[in-house]
């Protein structure tokens, strides 16, 4: 029989390993975003971009197949990365 501790502690395993992980997903999906799992960025959010710099590359960006995706978060448009502060590598000058 489970006493009232017991689901409380219940409860909060279940929000600390379940809820919330799924909530900071969706909270950073939402702000075109996700983080990367591996050397590249996923299909769909192809742009990657380097948090130490605050700059990033996109897939015609010749420095996009040097870049390591773990440095940093992978966008799915130029415009979200620039809404969360990075800019593109070339300014056009």
């Amino acid at each position: 029989m489970l006493t009232g501790w017991m689901i409380v502690i219940l409860g909060l395993i279940y929000g600390v390993f379940v809820w919330y992980p799924d909530y900071i997903y969706k909270k950073h999906l939402a702000e075109g975003w996700i983080w990367p799992k591996g050397w590249d960025c996923p299909v769909g959010h192809r742009i990657k971009a380097n948090s130490k710099s605050m700059i990033y590359h996109h897939l015609l960006d010749p420095y996009w197949t040097r870049t390591n995706a773990m440095n940093g978060k992978c966008f799915d448009t130029a415009t979200n990365a620039e809404l969360q502060g990075y800019r593109p590598i070339f300014n056009g000058n």
